[in-house]
């Protein structure tokens, strides 16, 4: 009797103590699935906005680059049109009529018959517009030019401090020339280093006093993990994150391929960081 009692009494606190627990799995269950649910959500659009980010980057890189080249007075043979050649890549900053290149670029001007222009469009339609040069930096290897007509859409700088190695990067330029039309293509790489602009040394040689007073008083430059053409030079680099200008693509490293006359890409390019293109600027934000 006296155990029927005390079970008795114990039912109310042994309901309460097992309903309290049954309450706890049910809402820790539920708590972690809410937990889960809000990872996985996380989880999933951030590659989602990392990918539209890109996008927006490619859209508005791309918009700002343009082709720099010739056209020539000696009628091409096609309907009388003067002869256009292709030089390299270039983009667009503010007010939207000046065209940063490689200075490397502009000096390919062979003749007085040869006028400095650039080339914008979309897709098979192409112009010409003709470009003076307004500054132009042989050490760091840097141009700008001016342009006519209406603004064009333009890419804005960023400060002149250096970007961390492994650093996001997009450009995109004319890597195979304009031939079939305005058709930019990006590319995107990491910043691998940055070191003095010297000329790379290869195995076995020597360094000669030109090149240790390179290294010794040479500037910074951008050595990036990216795969650039000789088409590609005068492109801007954009920091991904951003989508400002870090700098200016003014080559590759490239080595004669083995058993071939024939030079083949190392992997290795190179940018002028934009702090650069800041000094030559005159109105450029520091």
């Amino acid at each position: 009797m006296r155990l029927g009692r005390v079970s008795e009494r114990a039912w109310p606190a042994v309901n309460a103590l097992l309903l309290g627990r049954l309450r706890w799995k049910v809402l820790r269950k539920v708590r972690w699935k809410v937990l889960w649910l809000v990872l996985c959500t996380t989880l999933c659009q951030a590659p989602l906005a990392t990918a539209g980010g890109r996008i927006d980057t490619v859209r508005t890189t791309a918009a700002a680059a343009v082709g720099v080249g010739t056209l020539s007075n000696k009628p091409s043979g096609h309907g009388g049109q003067p002869a256009g050649r292709f030089l390299g890549s270039g983009f667009v900053i503010a007010p939207g009529s000046r065209i940063v290149t490689s200075a490397h670029v502009v000096d390919q001007i062979e003749s007085a018959r040869e006028r400095l222009v650039i080339f914008t469009g979309d897709g098979e339609r192409v112009q010409a517009r003709p470009a003076l040069v307004l500054y132009r930096d042989v050490e760091h290897d840097l141009a700008v030019l001016r342009v006519s007509g209406e603004p064009l859409p333009a890419l804005s700088l960023a400060d002149g401090r250096h970007r961390p190695v492994g650093t996001a990067v997009a450009f995109s330029g004319y890597p195979a020339g304009m031939t079939t039309g305005a058709y930019p293509i990006t590319h995107f790489g990491y910043i691998s280093a940055i070191a003095p602009a010297a000329e790379p040394i290869r195995g076995g040689e020597k360094l000669t006093a030109a090149q240790i007073r390179a290294l010794r008083d040479g500037f910074l430059i951008y050595q990036m993990d990216a795969t650039v053409l000789p088409g590609h030079s005068g492109s801007a680099v954009i920091d991904v994150e951003t989508g400002q200008v870090i700098g200016v693509i003014v080559g590759a490293l490239t080595r004669r391929a083995a058993f071939s006359k024939k030079m083949e890409l190392v992997g290795m390019s190179f940018a002028i960081p934009v702090t650069y293109l800041h000094s030559l600027l005159p109105d450029a934000s520091p």
